[in-house]
């Protein structure tokens, strides 16, 4: 399965040369996992998450204007015994045209104790969900 998000350009969103801004495109990727956790996983806030982001990466593909209909799509490409890997497409919702496509290494993570976890149980079975 894949988690589909539609996503906004705004207007601060785009730089002086008429595109979406690069550091923008890992916030359209973070919309798109905070969508997941809080409509899917049940979560209320960001402090409900139980993981970490260690890792994040793009590569871009063309780049973005204001107008652009965007959609994300997000899906688990690897489990781990603690981490798990998200890959993202930034896409066109019409044509379907890729903007850019990314990965994002989350790891399961004790905010008590301050220390990596065990992907085990309900988190689990949710990102293993999202596995094409």
């Amino acid at each position: 399965m894949k988690y589909v998000v539609p996503v906004d350009v705004r207007f601060n969103d785009v730089d002086g040369l008429g595109h979406v801004n690069n550091a923008i495109f890992l916030t359209f990727l973070e919309h798109a996992r905070m969508k997941f956790f809080t409509e899917e996983a049940g979560s209320t806030s960001e402090k409900d998450f139980p993981f970490i982001l260690a890792h994040a990466a793009l590569d871009y593909k063309k780049p973005i204007k204001m107008g652009a209909e965007l959609e994300v799509v997000m899906w688990t490409s690897r489990v781990g015994g603690k981490s798990w890997d998200f890959d993202y497409e930034i896409r066109d919702r019409r044509t379907k045209d890729i903007y850019a496509t990314g990965k994002t290494v989350q790891v399961a993570y004790d905010y008590q104790l301050e220390k990596s976890d065990i992907l085990e149980g309900d988190l689990k079975d949710l990102v293993k969900a999202l596995m094409p």
